[in-house]
């Protein structure tokens, strides 16, 4: 669809799972961050790195360099496209730390964590 090789633009999948799996880098050049975080989180929690503009992860709180990569012009974002393209130790490394991150902040457990210590906030007022 995009006329590139190597490069697939879907519209829609039936199972974003298969797609990651398939996947080397996601991107999410967004201009815009009103609820669009999980086009982030869903490929960071399956451990892919990912490429985003800093409106896409405004509020999101995840490191730009260490839990993902940040850029917002066209030739920043190929470039980072790139250089995870052609370093795999990166390439793993951003999309580990993309998981950790997501586990961390996203998933129940971390939810139930805040909700008890909120819990507990309102138990000692």
């Amino acid at each position: 669809m995009s006329g590139l090789p190597g490069v697939q633009v879907l519209d829609y999948a039936e199972d974003l799972r298969a797609v990651f799996e398939k996947s080397a880098v996601a991107v999410a050049p967004l201009r815009f961050s009103a609820g669009i975080q999980f086009k982030i989180i869903e490929p960071m929690a399956a451990g892919l790195p990912v490429v985003a503009s800093s409106n896409a992860t405004a509020g999101l709180g995840a490191k730009a360099g260490q839990d993902l990569l940040v850029a917002d012009d066209a030739e920043a974002f190929a470039g980072q496209v790139i250089r995870l393209l052609s370093d795999e130790r990166l390439r793993k490394q951003i999309g580990s730390a993309g998981r950790e991150f997501v586990q961390a902040n996203f998933s129940s457990r971390s939810a139930i964590k805040r909700l008890k210590k909120i819990d507990e906030r309102i138990g000692a007022a």
